[in-house]
């Protein structure tokens, strides 16, 4: 596995909403890994726990989240934050 070092500063723009206000922001690396975390541990669970997981969170805006399938990693190595290889193209993206 090749990693690269994330050194820019940000990989892409966010944008969201809050209420009735549109927010916009840069994608940072720390971010990235930050939203990462949270698949993981979804992804590690059995269906019975992941239907629960969904059926709290219905309707809160995370179900887009938890369909994401970046094609890239983000993992902290010696203290910085690298990019891995992409995922395997048999992989959803």
């Amino acid at each position: 596995m090749t990693n690269f070092p994330c050194e820019k500063a940000a990989s892409g723009r966010l944008q969201s909403a809050c209420r009735d206000v549109k927010l916009s922001g840069a994608a940072r690396p720390y971010t990235l890994w930050m939203v990462q975390r949270p698949l993981d541990a979804y992804r590690g669970l059995d269906d019975t726990k992941r239907s629960q997981v969904d059926a709290v969170l219905a309707g809160t805006g995370w179900e887009k989240i938890l369909a994401l399938h970046p094609r890239h990693r983000v993992e902290k190595r010696n203290d910085k934050l690298v990019w891995e290889s992409p995922v395997p193209a048999t992989e959803p993206n």
